[in-house]
């Protein structure tokens, strides 16, 4: 394999410098513990709220309900991916997560976005997004499915990282179902209202995630120092390769000093021309 050129490895160090330098001021400007670059290609759409907070209104889209229908046979309904419009809430069912009901053919999944405020208050905490209802029903007699026979898995966007996701049947009696520091799937097989929860900010929003500036300093550093090993180490070692090979083996070279200098060879004296001639 052809080592890279000069000029294509300090290319590649300056590439992960710069990557480094902008995540330490990432952190350092907006005080989250963010790791850019890792965030999708372009920016992430901003949240679509039913109820949007003063300062989101302006520029608020309200988010759409949605519906599907999945095929419904003897076996029970078929494997589904399914999500919003916007994308804030996706639902993934496995195959038989609706059982098989005589007469019907299909059920009919929808989700719809709600204000919080219409919806029973949290008991701890305080609302983190909107809050979701999702129903199945068999078609066409229209009845409501209570629960999944098989759980699936629900992953809700929200706003800020969650604290915990709750779940009730009728909108009122939370409990919870999920509790995260991150917007990760939860399994469950229940049907009914969702609603994410987070903490009560205690702290301003720009020191918000301080705790976290430890660990992403130590990032920073093991990449500058990842940066100039691999950018720095190949020619170092080839040097030190080189100049170790180019030096003789065996005994080492006569000193050029004291006797061991060799001597300078005598010149031969011309003849005179007096003693050139014929005598």
């Amino acid at each position: 394999m052809t080592p890279p050129k000069p000029a294509v490895r300090r290319l590649g160090v300056a590439v992960l410098v710069v990557y480094a330098l902008a995540g330490a001021l990432t952190l350092r400007m907006t005080g989250h513990a963010l790791r850019p670059l890792f965030e999708g290609v372009g920016p992430t759409s901003p949240y679509r709220w039913v109820a949007p907070p003063p300062e989101f209104a302006a520029s608020n889209v309200k988010p759409e309900p949605a519906t599907t229908d999945i095929e419904l046979d003897d076996a029970g309904t078929k494997p589904l991916g399914f999500s919003t419009p916007d994308g804030q809430v996706v639902v993934n069912l496995p195959a038989g997560a609706v059982a098989p009901r005589a007469g019907d053919t299909k059920v009919v999944l929808s989700i719809t976005p709600l204000d919080p405020a219409t919806v029973g208050g949290v008991p701890d905490g305080r609302p983190n997004g909107n809050a979701y209802r999702i129903q199945a029903t068999y078609q066409p007699s229209g009845t409501a499915v209570d629960r999944f026979a098989k759980p699936g898995n629900l992953v809700f966007g929200m706003p800020e990282p969650f604290q915990v996701l709750l779940y009730a049947p009728d909108g009122r009696a939370w409990e919870p179902l999920a509790k995260s520091a991150n917007n990760g799937p939860a399994t469950d097989s229940r049907i009914g209202y969702f609603l994410g929860t987070t903490g009560a900010t205690t702290v301003p929003p720009q020191r918000q995630g301080s705790g976290s500036n430890g660990g992403v300093v130590v990032v920073v550093i093991v990449v500058v120092a990842l940066a100039l090993l691999f950018g720095l180490g190949p020619p170092i070692y080839r040097r030190l390769r080189a100049r170790h090979a180019s030096a003789p083996s065996g005994r080492r070279p006569p000193s050029r000093t004291g006797a061991n200098r060799p001597k300078a060879t005598a010149k031969k004296k011309k003849p005179k021309k007096h003693q050139q001639k014929r005598r």
